[in-house]
């Protein structure tokens, strides 16, 4: 999954084209955004996310988009009004952050698409079991550090439990080579189109992407 985040800012559709464009010449499979409201979070981080709302009215054509160039689409979702917006998507995405969001959880549960939810392993077990259970969800490993030092990411990609995909803030790729080698069903990266976008620090561009996919 390119993973496109805060680096489709400033947003138009000729700079989500690009990205779209680059994701597939770079052999991704899938691409994703998000869909959050600023006053979802807390107050601090509110005024700085209020630039960062993916409009909602486009995400059918961003749908559109990343079909015709055969790739899955998805987002993350934050909340109700976002889950039955992204009904027709490939695949849905609970952040870290809402992995306690029961609520949020059974909206897309509604829908029964794809699920990826990602933890930084603080779960019970009951949730572990939950997810296994079903068999449209897959657990993201990460961890919520942005970027992440190589070495930690490393140190926990080598150990991802089985069946597991993996969800990389670093700013190479060597932590997804190690996730690959461990035979996780997806992998999630950032791709940005130059060092001035907004998640640069942990995204890769276009040229790494591909030499990623390659490895």
């Amino acid at each position: 999954i390119a993973e496109l985040g805060l680096n489709v800012f400033p947003y138009s559709r000729e700079r989500l084209t690009r990205l779209v464009e680059t994701a597939a010449e770079a052999g991704a499979n899938a691409v994703k955004v998000q869909l959050f409201y600023a006053d979802h979070f807390p107050l601090a981080e509110q005024r700085e996310k209020i630039r960062f709302e993916f409009p909602r009215y486009e995400f059918e054509w961003f749908l559109r988009l990343a079909h015709a160039y055969e790739l899955q689409a998805g987002t993350s979702v934050f909340d109700q009004e976002a889950v039955e917006i992204c009904r027709h998507a490939d695949f849905m995405k609970l952040a870290a952050r809402e992995q306690g969001n029961a609520r949020l959880l059974k909206a897309v549960r509604f829908f029964n698409v794809r699920l990826y939810r990602s933890t930084d392993r603080r779960l019970p077990l009951a949730f572990v079991t939950d997810s296994k259970q079903r068999g449209r969800e897959t657990l993201l490993m990460c961890i919520p550090e942005y970027p992440t030092p190589m070495d930690n990411a490393l140190q926990m990609a080598k150990i991802t439990p089985e069946g597991w995909g993996w969800s990389s803030h670093t700013a190479g790729y060597e932590d997804c080579i190690a996730a690959a080698k461990r035979g996780v069903p997806v992998i999630e990266k950032h791709l940005k189109l130059s060092d001035d976008d907004p998640e640069a620090p942990w995204s890769l561009d276009g040229f790494d992407f591909t030499w990623m996919v390659h490895k």
